[in-house]
């Protein structure tokens, strides 16, 4: 039998799109790990705070430890962060402690408007990861596509009335806790660790030569 020789040409074009590599939000060595407390002082009465907790440990990480207590008024308390104008492909986060199926969270964009948005969770005392992603949210939103289904509600507020949608990048994020009229007591805490950012995939520029196209041969010795 002969073997014959088959060229094959093979051209590489376009850009490439470059993932990235995942930005930590809790700080070690900043007080509270780069976080503020805040008692959600325009409904009066809840009082709280949020420290760095090193007796309960997730991962071998220390965490954050937001408390909210409600005996005497308000409707939530909350630890936010800044976020140094990075677009957001997804964020996650793990909490210990929540019992309710939902956490709710605001991300407050570079235009100044808050979005508000309770995710779905489970009602459980244990550890639990929660994951959204908040880009493909808002490239979806309106329809029935999968990225909406953990996100029970949404609002959003402030910012330029003109530019109502999501405009990126972000630039804070903040994780809130509220009264359980289902529970006896009104002294709620949970514990926040991990916080992370993915940002949005950035597309490289084709250089000239990959612009042109790259020829490459290849040589198949095929058996018949």
């Amino acid at each position: 039998m002969k073997m014959y020789p088959v060229l094959m040409f093979l051209c590489l074009f376009c850009a490439q799109a470059h993932a990235q590599e995942a930005v930590l939000l809790m700080k070690p060595g900043q007080p509270r790990m780069g976080w503020t407390f805040d008692n959600g002082q325009e409904f009066p009465g809840a009082k709280g705070g949020l420290e760095v907790d090193a007796t309960v440990r997730h991962n071998g990480q220390d965490n954050l430890k937001l408390t909210g207590d409600f005996r005497e008024g308000g409707m939530y308390v909350q630890a936010a962060t800044g976020i140094a104008g990075l677009d957001i492909r997804e964020l996650s986060f793990w909490l210990k402690g929540l019992e309710r199926d939902h956490v709710t969270i605001r991300v407050i964009d570079s235009n100044g408007r808050c979005h508000q948005f309770s995710l779905r969770t489970e009602s459980t005392s244990g550890w639990q990861r929660i994951a959204f992603p908040l880009e493909s949210y808002f490239a979806n939103q309106g329809t029935t596509a999968g990225a909406a289904t953990s996100v029970i509600k949404y609002e959003s507020w402030g910012g330029q009335k003109e530019e109502q949608g999501w405009k990126g990048p972000a630039r804070s994020l903040v994780i809130l806790i509220g009264p359980d009229k289902k529970a006896a007591q009104q002294i709620h805490t949970v514990w926040i660790n991990n916080v992370t950012i993915i940002p949005k995939l950035v597309e490289e520029e084709p250089s000239a030569s990959k612009a042109a196209g790259i020829s490459e041969t290849i040589r198949l010795d095929e058996t018949i």
